[in-house]
């Protein structure tokens, strides 16, 4: 028996009772997109089929809803001639005929997208049909926004009994659940609703990726959490389909716009007016896609994205953008940007900037370091980049001194180019001798005291003089390190990192008390007596050779 449907059922039994009699009646089942519709409507006409009553069945198709009585002609198909022509009068009659010596229930599924004919002639019969054997019964997704006067005259009608649907209740979801899960079913109700919101469609879905996550039809107690899968992507797909075009823009919209759409931002981001968006937003939630607003669950709007192909999702978030820009904040538009990469150009380079800013203003060093590495790729000025390259160097050598090496490349090209700044070559030459690159350091040194050979420039020159003495300095202590056995320099790279004992053993696979060993030989060799006198260009000596 369907979860949460008895009383549904028991209404249906009732009203085929009475036109059974000759009080013929008229059932609109209505609800949101996958909560049982056809699955009621099933269970009426096996019902009625079970009682000896003729059930004429039919689904309405979208792609059908403008040819003339096409829901209607599959109705009749078991009681048609074969080239009887099909009008309102004709189809009324012959029903009326059959009525006459059995009872009749006219079941149509996907009754939203029935044509205007088959609608108006079951109008028709629904005014005369209080004194005949024969139930009409139409089930019809309130997902879908169809509205006409026939089918409001229809549901208004006196001899109509509307059935409503709704989301399965944490009671409801566990009988489901029950069916496959066993006694776990209680523990994981409010998890499943809280995924679903209810919707069996969705329910099913989770037990079916239950199911495969642990090899078996039945997994029963092997199952311990629900993660949304395949099925449930599948199924959040077959909802947004069986909605109207419009509420998938919506959805689409608020995937793409996620925590950082407003009402008003979905309206234009999805070409749709306000109160478009908010009826949208109201099948969305009864369908257990949205709550409050925004998609229910990360894993629905994973679902939603993957559903749009690549171009229009990129035109999208491109979009996304351009709206944010007059309405959200710089970090914000810039969480946006990171999202489509090979659409940014210079105009997005000053919100990255800015955004990293932000970012470093509140310790997010690594938000930061993504901000600018996106700005360094969109911009088209040299200068420019060769700035933000040092920036990301800086950046780097604090929480990545081995991803230094990557910006001193590009850095020292500009230095041979003429592009890099004279202020900025110290930090460079001291970045490229901390890393090892000792040659490429003396001769962007050589090369400075060609250029500048006078004293124009005191206090470049005394910084580069400097940098050289550093140079030398670190001569006996670079030959002390080249000392070091694989293993010792393994351990010291980790110790630098700031790696405890424990960790680095962890790392290597190695005893903790054979790394207080190499530690022991490292400060040996190296004339230091703590891990905070370890040299920070550990990290690089030994690739650079």
């Amino acid at each position: 028996m369907l979860a949460e449907r008895e009383n549904e059922i028991r209404l249906l039994n009732d009203l085929l009772d009475d036109s059974a009699h000759g009080n013929g009646k008229v059932a609109i089942v209505r609800g949101p997109v996958a909560t049982g519709k056809t699955e009621l409507l099933s269970t009426l006409a096996r019902l009625a089929t079970e009682r000896g009553h003729l059930v004429l069945r039919a689904s309405a198709s979208v792609f059908e809803r403008h040819l003339p009585f096409s829901t209607l002609e599959q109705a009749l198909n078991p009681t048609w001639e074969p080239g009887e022509l099909v009008t309102l009068e004709s189809a009324a009659d012959k029903l009326f005929q059959l009525a006459a010596t059995t009872p009749i229930v006219i079941a149509v599924d996907n009754a939203q997208h029935i044509d205007a004919d088959s609608l108006s002639c079951l109008c028709y019969l629904a005014e005369r049909v209080g004194f005949q054997r024969m139930l009409i019964a139409m089930a019809e997704s309130s997902s879908v926004f169809a509205d006409d006067p026939y089918r409001g005259a229809l549901r208004r009608h006196l001899n109509a009994r509307k059935i409503s649907l709704g989301a399965l209740s944490e009671r409801g979801i566990a009988r489901v659940l029950g069916r496959e899960l066993g006694a776990a079913a209680e523990q994981f109700a409010p998890e499943c609703y809280h995924l679903t919101g209810g919707n069996p469609l969705l329910v099913r879905a989770l037990v079916e990726d239950a199911a495969a996550g642990t090899g078996s039809a039945f997994p029963g107690a092997a199952v311990k959490r629900l993660v949304p899968g395949d099925a449930f992507v599948t199924a959040v797909g077959a909802c947004l389909h069986s909605c109207d075009s419009q509420v998938m823009e919506v959805a689409r919209a608020l995937a793409i716009l996620h925590e950082d759409g407003s009402a008003q931002l979905v309206a234009r981001l999805a070409n749709a007016e306000p109160d478009v968006v908010e009826r949208s937003l109201g099948v969305l939630e009864s369908a257990g896609l949205a709550h409050n607003g925004t998609l229910r669950h990360p894993a629905i709007r994973r679902a939603v994205l993957s559903a749009i192909d690549r171009p229009t999702r990129n035109e999208l978030r491109t979009r996304a953008v351009r709206l944010l820009l007059d309405y959200g904040t710089t970090a914000v538009v810039a969480r946006h940007l990171a999202l489509v990469p090979e659409q940014l150009g210079p105009w997005a380079v000053p919100i990255l900037c800015d955004a990293a800013d932000e970012m470093l203003a509140v310790d997010e060093t690594h938000s930061a370091i993504d901000y600018l590495s996106l700005a360094r790729n969109a911009t088209d000025d040299e200068p420019q980049r060769t700035e933000i390259t040092m920036l990301l160097a800086a950046l780097r050598w604090g929480t990545d001194p081995a991803g230094v090496r990557r910006h001193l490349v590009p850095l020292y090209n500009a230095f041979v180019g003429g592009q890099l700044k004279p202020e900025l070559v110290e930090t460079v030459v001291k970045n490229l001798t901390s890393l090892g690159y000792r040659a490429n350091a003396k001769e962007m040194l050589d090369k400075l005291f060609v250029v500048d050979g006078s004293d124009d420039e005191p206090p470049l020159r005394e910084a580069a003089m400097a940098t050289t003495t550093e140079l030398s300095s670190k001569e006996p202590r670079r030959n002390a390190m080249s000392a070091l056995s694989e293993a010792e320099y393994r351990v010291a790279s980790l110790a630098v990192l700031g790696y405890s004992n424990r960790q680095i053993s962890r790392k290597l696979y190695i005893t903790v008390s054979t790394v207080e060993q190499h530690l022991t030989r490292i400060y040996r060799k190296l004339n230091v007596s703590r891990r905070s006198d370890l040299p920070t260009d550990l990290v690089a000596v030994r690739d650079v050779g």
